[in-house]
Formats: structure tokens, C-alpha cells, sequence
């Protein structure tokens, strides 16, 4: 379960739409290579929580930030799972700003 504190996305305007956007992808997407399943989202006074299948590992974000960067090979590998991910949100909610925020940080992790 992903939990994030409505304080802290309300700070900027791009962390909320990131997101909702987010949310809204996850929604609408079931069954797609390489990204995980929502199965509930819900909202407490203070908190959003998304409740999504279980991956060991975490996320790619957690893994670049405890790292700082990735090798060559790594960076390759994940990549190739996020253009697989990207075309299968393509595919089904073709929505422009989505994979717009999706390229972004995509480049963020490759740089």
C-alpha cells in the first residue's frame, strides 16, 4: 500500500498532478506488462492510500534515489521495461499529458 500524506502533495501543484495522474493511470490500466495493478484507492482526513499488488523490490524511484545513478547495463534494462510500460498506456488511455509525465521521468532516471 502506497500512502502518501495530502500535506505533503499539496505543496506543489506538480506533485498533485503527478499524482493524480498517477492514480488515474493506474485506474484505467489492469494488466500490463511491467506495471502494477491498482486495486483500491481511498483517502483518509490526512492521507492517500493506493492499494496495489505486491512487488518485492519497490520502486524504481526508491532504488535511483538510494543509488544516485545506475550503470549502463541497469539503466538499459529499465529503459526498455518503462518503453514497454509507456506503450501500454499508450495503447489503452491515450492521453498525451500522461506519457508526457511519464518522458519526463524517464529522462530524470536516465540522467
Amino acid at each position: 500500500m502506497k500512502v502518501l500524506k495530502k500535506s505533503r502533495v499539496l505543496l506543489k501543484n506538480k506533485t498533485l498532478e503527478h499524482t493524480l495522474a498517477e492514480r488515474n493511470v493506474l485506474e484505467h490500466i489492469r494488466q500490463s506488462s511491467f506495471l502494477v495493478n491498482l486495486n483500491y484507492a481511498f483517502q483518509s482526513d490526512s492521507k492517500l492510500h493506493l492499494v496495489m499488488d505486491y512487488v518485492n523490490g519497490g520502486e524504481l524511484f526508491t532504488h535511483l534515489c538510494g543509488r544516485g545513478s545506475f550503470d549502463i547495463d541497469a539503466t538499459r534494462f529499465y529503459v526498455a521495461e518503462l518503453v514497454v510500460a509507456i506503450e501500454a498506456v499508450h495503447k489503452v488511455y491515450n492521453v498525451y499529458q500522461i506519457i508526457s509525465i511519464f518522458c519526463s521521468k524517464i529522462l530524470s532516471i536516465v540522467i
